[in-house]
């Protein structure tokens, strides 16, 4: 399958981590470069962790519901795991080459031309965006978090649905592009919204 950005209009959470990605690996670089070699990896490490804890389960019911949420937000979300899995998978592989390769050689070797992940160019990914999308999409996972932990603090599943959910925040209008994603990972039925500080308020358990 052809995973190229050309025709994939990428969702707002979706440019959100490629550019955590790109952040990161500007951090990683540099510590490279000066031979703090741990330092690097402590970034690669957080970022990936990142990457599974918040992304994945945020895009995870867009690949595979694309009944509900659309063909086109699917493929925004397989475009960017392919991709920022495969950045990651090129710099782990400074530190684990035998896996790394047998990861890539069983995933990525059919859509790829390159023979090993050791050919590739270390690089970032290529976007127009900028640092604000980092702010709003972390605003987005705190928003997220406080949905997981009051689930978490009242001993619910982390799939029980809620009526209603009150998000009061500075940037409304980045979240309300998000709301699909939102919904989709924390099991709420209905966002409404106020401007001020973050805020979450839990409306009723279903």
């Amino acid at each position: 399958q052809d995973y190229s950005p050309r025709n994939i209009e990428l969702l707002p959470m979706d440019k959100w981590i490629i550019s955590k990605f790109n952040k990161m690996f500007i951090n990683f670089k540099n510590y490279f470069e000066k031979y703090e070699i741990g330092l690097a990896m402590g970034e690669l490490e957080s970022f990936f962790w990142n990457f599974c804890d918040n992304y994945i389960e945020i895009a995870k019911n867009r690949l595979y519901k694309p009944e509900i949420y659309g063909e086109q937000a699917k493929e925004s979300a397989q475009f960017t795991c392919y991709t920022v899995f495969l950045k990651i998978l090129t710099l782990f592989a400074i530190y684990l080459p035998h896996i790394t390769e047998e990861i890539y050689q069983n995933t990525y070797l059919q859509n790829e031309k390159i023979i090993s992940i050791h050919k590739f160019e270390l690089s970032s990914i290529l976007t127009n965006e900028t640092d604000s999308i980092i702010k709003n999409g972390d605003l987005v996972v705190d928003i997220v978090s406080k949905v997981r932990q009051f689930k978490s603090e009242n001993k619910l599943s982390l799939k029980t649905e809620i009526d209603n959910v009150t998000i009061t925040a500075p940037i409304l209008d980045f979240i309300r592009q998000c709301e699909a994603d939102i919904k989709a990972v924390t099991s709420v039925h209905e966002l409404t919204y106020e401007n001020g500080e973050l805020d979450v308020k839990i409306g009723n358990i279903i």
